[in-house]
């Protein structure tokens, strides 16, 4: 009884079957060209492979295999296979793009990329520390931040106060009041004599409250329009 290989169904001739010789080997020779040709088929020209590798398809899987490395190597939480793996890092960067924003809304001048907008931020930071100068070169006796020395030199500007004093004579008066506007009594006051007919009365001495300066001459002032200056300065 005649049988047949289990893959190709080739024709297996038993000792005692009457066959023709020629004729089974020439439908098994068929049937082996025609499974050879739908392999090589299937399989393709290893000429036309992209890999550096063209000499079979062992090679060739190899080459590609070296070039992915090792799946356990990834630094992702997915490493089970690369398109997992790339699936997750463009997760990231799309949530990473909606944290960043649009760089058209940027106010910098370069908006192209992230690093040129910053890069043009630093070079202005630069520029105004350059301008600012060194906190520790200040003459004030804050020297921790710009705004804290300037509120210092503001605070002595606010404590000084200093002017021209000008006043009409009557002939009997002999003190006058210079409001100084600190609001409290200075720690420092001085007042002089700025016209002849106030350097004529002659200051006696001088005094300070809250609101004026108090200046006692010692003599009157002599009678006259506007004929009597005085320059003055208070410091808190």
């Amino acid at each position: 009884m005649a049988s047949y290989t289990p893959n190709y169904n080739l024709y297996l001739p038993n000792e005692n079957d009457d066959i023709g010789v020629a004729q089974s080997l020439s439908d098994n020779f068929s049937k082996i060209d025609t499974q050879i040709k739908n392999r090589v088929s299937e399989i393709g020209i290893l000429s036309n492979l992209t890999t550096t590798s063209k000499s079979n398809l062992v090679s060739a899987i190899n080459e590609h295999d070296s070039e992915i490395g090792n799946l356990s190597s990834l630094t992702t939480s997915n490493k089970s296979t690369v398109v997992a793996a790339i699936n997750e890092i463009k997760g990231k960067a799309d949530a990473n793009e909606t944290n960043i924003g649009t760089l058209a809304n940027l106010t910098t001048t370069n908006k192209n990329s992230l690093v040129e907008a910053v890069n043009e931020v630093q070079e202005e930071v630069n520029t105004n520390t350059t301008n600012i100068g060194t906190l520790s070169s200040l003459n004030t006796s804050d020297k921790t931040s710009i705004v804290n020395a300037i509120n210092e030199v503001n605070y002595k500007l606010l404590s000084i106060a200093k002017g021209v004093f000008t006043t009409s004579g009557d002939g009997s008066a002999t003190t006058v009041n210079i409001a100084h506007g600190l609001g409290v009594v200075p720690s420092f006051y001085q007042v002089q004599e700025a016209s002849a007919d106030a350097g004529a009365a002659d200051i006696s001495f001088v005094t300070a409250g809250a609101t004026n300066i108090t200046v006692t001459f010692k003599t009157a002032l002599p009678a006259g329009t506007d004929n009597i200056t005085l320059v003055w300065r208070a410091e808190s």
